[in-house]
């Protein structure tokens, strides 16, 4: 196209790029500030706009636990909004089940917020939920295709007699 009309649309390279055919390449350094400006101007050009599903959904990615012990539950809001205290439910091959968030926050590195609400294309950090683990879908969002791997492994702590259970738990 580009031989025979000297010049390519700029629908045709977005068409290119959204159906994952074409791979631009960019070169550069964040820390130089070199070639970022590109970057982001490609982005805002040639990405696809998301529209999120009116029904809540949300995909897990990573399981954590905070300094105080509090499992960790780390989100993409894949459709709708995610409040605190909404009951969340998942499970499918395992059973069914139903569970409450019970706060919602907000990391930004090892430091957080807490939040009411995310909207969909939001990440976010919930605690009260037990039962999932990273690629379940909740809501909505259901898991699709192979299982993704899980974490196996196992120990045991066995303490010295008259060992503090906490002191032993924070080390």
């Amino acid at each position: 196209l580009y031989l025979r009309e000297g010049s390519i649309p700029d629908r045709r390279i977005r068409d290119l790029v959204r159906s994952r055919r074409l791979f631009p390449c960019f070169f550069g350094a964040a820390l130089r500030n070199e070639g970022v400006e590109p970057l982001l101007d490609h982005l805002a050009d040639y990405a696809a706009d998301i529209t999120y599903p009116g029904a809540f959904g949300a995909r897990v990615y990573k399981i954590a636990r905070d300094p105080q012990g509090s499992r960790l539950a780390f989100l993409k809001v894949t459709g709708g909004e995610l409040k605190a205290r909404d009951p969340i439910s998942g499970g499918a091959e395992d059973g069914a089940w139903t569970e409450k968030i019970a706060e919602i926050r907000q990391y930004s590195g090892a430091r957080y917020t807490t939040v009411s609400s995310v909207p969909a294309g939001g990440l976010c950090c919930v605690t009260g939920l037990s039962r999932v683990m990273p690629g379940d879908g909740l809501g909505a969002e259901r898991r699709e295709g192979e299982p993704t791997q899980r974490p196996c492994y196992a120990c045991r702590v066995i303490p010295e007699p008259g060992e503090d259970p906490h002191r032993v738990l924070e080390c």
